[in-house]
């Protein structure tokens, strides 16, 4: 069980970034990946009853900030560089007429 444990989530984790980098772009695919932590958080307090410590919450409200900040800045400076033809910014970073 252990050596399912340690191999699934490594290689089944590194399949699933291959083929969504061949989708997305890689900006999108690493800020999901940062969110992991955030993730096994609430798993963690939801499946397991796990208590969320404040230091938790403080690294876990950083994450969040930073992404954000992130997100915020290139929508900014998308809809700041787009020619005013008509065209639209979707949130997820795609561009269409």
């Amino acid at each position: 069980m252990l050596l399912l444990l340690a191999l699934l989530p490594t290689i089944g984790g590194f399949w699933c970034t291959t083929k969504s980098l061949a989708i997305l772009k890689s900006q999108m695919v690493q800020l999901v990946e940062l969110s992991e932590p955030i993730f096994a958080l609430m798993l963690g307090f939801i499946l397991l009853g796990q208590l969320v410590s404040p230091m938790q919450m403080l690294g876990g409200s950083c994450i969040l900030g930073a992404i954000l900040i992130h997100e915020v800045k290139l929508s900014t400076y998308r809809l700041n560089s787009q020619p005013q033809t008509g065209c639209f910014v979707w949130s997820l970073g795609l561009t269409g007429c």
